[in-house]
C-alpha cells in the first residue's frame, strides 16, 4: 500500500521564508520604529496626519508577521495550502520590494539609496522558492 505525501515534499525554503518574514517584520517593527518612523512624523503640516502614517506602519509590519508565521505553519500542511501560502507571500514582499524601489528613485533619483529592498527581496525570493518546492 502506498502512502501519499500531502505535506510539501522540501519543508526547509517554507522554513527559510517564514523567518526571513519575520526577521523582516521585527526590523521594521524594532529598528524602523526607533529611528525611520520619527522621521516620518517629525515636522508634518498636518500633525492628525501621523496617526495614518502610524497605523500604515505597524498594519504593514503585522502582516509581514502574519506571513511569516503562516509560512511556518505551512510547513505542516498540504501542499497546495502550503503553496498559496507561499504564493501569496512571494506577492506582497515582491510588490513591496517593487514600490520601494519605485518610490525611493522617484525621491531619490535612484532606487538603491536605501537598504530595505534588500531584505523585501530576498524575502520574496525565498518565498517564491518555497512555493515552487511546495
Amino acid at each position: 500500500m502506498a502512502v501519499i505525501q500531502h505535506r510539501p515534499a522540501s519543508r526547509w525554503p517554507l522554513l527559510l521564508a517564514g523567518l526571513a518574514a519575520l526577521g523582516v517584520a521585527a526590523a521594521r517593527t524594532i529598528l524602523g520604529g526607533r529611528n525611520d518612523l520619527p522621521l516620518l512624523v517629525e515636522g508634518l503640516e498636518r500633525p492628525a496626519m501621523a496617526a495614518v502614517i502610524y497605523i500604515n506602519w505597524y498594519a504593514l509590519n503585522v502582516a509581514f508577521a502574519a506571513l511569516g508565521v503562516a509560512l511556518l505553519v505551512a510547513t505542516a500542511l498540504h501542499r497546495s495550502a502550503a503553496r498559496a501560502i507561499a504564493t501569496l507571500a512571494a506577492i506582497v514582499f515582491g510588490a513591496t520590494c517593487v514600490l520601494f524601489l519605485y518610490y525611493t528613485h522617484q525621491a531619490t533619483g535612484s532606487p538603491f539609496t536605501f537598504f530595505p529592498w534588500i531584505p523585501l527581496g530576498l524575502t520574496a525570493l525565498l518565498s517564491a522558492f518555497a512555493a515552487w518546492r511546495a
